[in-house]
Parts: C-alpha cells; sequence; structure tokens
C-alpha cells in the first residue's frame, strides 16, 4: 500500500468521524437522517474532492468542477428532508447538518483537517448545546403547564 493511499485512508476515516458526530446527535433527536446518513454524506465529500484533486491532476481541466458540482448535489438531497405541514416546517435542522457534513467532507478531502475539525468542534457544540437549551425550556412550561392548572375539588 502506498504513501498516498494511506493518505486517502486517513481523510476518509477522518470524514466518517466527522460525520458520526454529526449523526449521533440527529439520531439521538429520532431524525430519519442519522448517524450512517451524515457518515455516508462526508464520506462522499471527501471522496469528491479527492477525486477533484487527484483524478485531473496533470490534465487541461478545470479541477474544481467536481468539487463545485457537489454543493447543488447536496442541495437536493438537504432539500428533500424539509416538510411543511400547515404552518410548521420541519427538517431544516437536518438538512443544515447535511450541508455542514459535505463541507466537513470537503475540507478533509483537501487535506485542511484544522478547519475540518474546528467546524466540527463549533458545530457539536451548537447542536449539543442548543439541545440542552430546548429540553430545559420544554421541563420548564411542562411544570409551569403543570402547576397552572385547575386544583380538582
Amino acid at each position: 500500500m502506498s504513501l498516498m493511499n494511506i493518505s486517502y485512508l486517513i481523510k476518509l476515516a477522518a470524514s466518517a468521524v466527522c460525520g458520526f458526530l454529526f449523526g449521533i446527535e440527529r439520531e439521538k433527536s429520532n431524525k430519519d437522517a442519522g448517524i450512517r446518513t451524515n457518515m455516508l454524506v462526508c464520506i462522499a465529500a471527501c471522496t469528491l474532492v479527492i477525486v477533484s484533486k487527484e483524478g485531473f491532476d496533470g490534465l487541461d481541466a478545470d479541477v474544481s468542477r467536481v468539487a463545485a458540482s457537489v454543493i447543488p448535489g447536496i442541495g437536493f438531497l438537504g432539500a428533500g428532508s424539509i416538510f411543511m405541514r400547515g404552518n410548521h416546517v420541519s427538517g431544516l435542522t437536518t438538512s443544515s447538518v447535511i450541508l455542514i457534513d459535505t463541507a466537513v467532507g470537503m475540507a478533509i478531502g483537501a487535506g485542511l483537517y484544522e478547519l475540518a475539525a474546528g467546524a466540527t468542534i463549533v458545530v457539536c457544540t451548537i447542536m449539543y448545546g442548543t439541545r440542552l437549551l430546548e429540553n430545559r425550556k420544554r421541563a420548564r412550561m411542562k411544570k409551569q403547564t403543570w402547576e397552572d392548572r385547575p386544583a380538582k375539588d
């Protein structure tokens, strides 16, 4: 196995880890796009950037075209996760996570590990932190509703 192949495996493994970290929160939130989906999106983006960088090296071609084509494709996938029922819209966070999966995978594929790690830390902090705040708010509202209930005679 060549040194180049090991570099590819490291990039793919790193993108799988980042996708896993995003997916675990979605899974805990009972969302359809969970661990597997997020890992696959992140790995796919990483692979496409590697293909873009390495697959056309030395050819008279614009190597950024493959990477640039990732965004419209992922937009299609993200749009499929957004639903509207009456005045309620759901799936926006899932769609956003799919987009960040893509960005992190692309960063890893390009060898920008620090950027990918920083983005993963910031996004996970936001996802888990806001989940804690939402759960506290729900618990407070549930407690107020329970206490405001009329007493039985």
